[in-house]
């Protein structure tokens, strides 16, 4: 079971800071979106899009079809589940942890 609520870990962190954290590498604004180079695979020119006001925080990768929010990205990125991933961001960007 998580030690952060998903919901606070969502609502504090941003996909983009999660995103640009992991790889990095700063993503770069494209008009309404940002960008950066996937890590899913070879990757010569920014594919991978990031959108932090659609649906919470959303990213795809067109050439690779990979995409979800903040939690799925660290799911694929450091290989957790989905609970370990929720407790690895809360931990990482310092969200409050559940009460129970």
């Amino acid at each position: 079971m998580p030690e952060y609520d998903k919901h606070a870990v969502k609502a504090a962190v941003k996909v983009s800071t999660v995103i640009g954290d992991l790889v990095g590498e700063p993503p770069v604004r494209r008009g309404r979106e940002l960008r950066v180079c996937c890590p899913f695979h070879d990757d010569r020119h920014p594919s991978l899009r990031i959108n932090d006001e659609k649906n919470g925080g959303v990213w795809h990768c067109d050439p690779c079809g990979m995409g979800g929010d903040a939690f799925r990205f660290a799911m694929e990125h450091q290989g957790l589940a989905f609970a370990d991933a929720v407790n690895f961001l809360g931990e990482r960007y310092q969200v409050e942890r559940s009460r129970t």
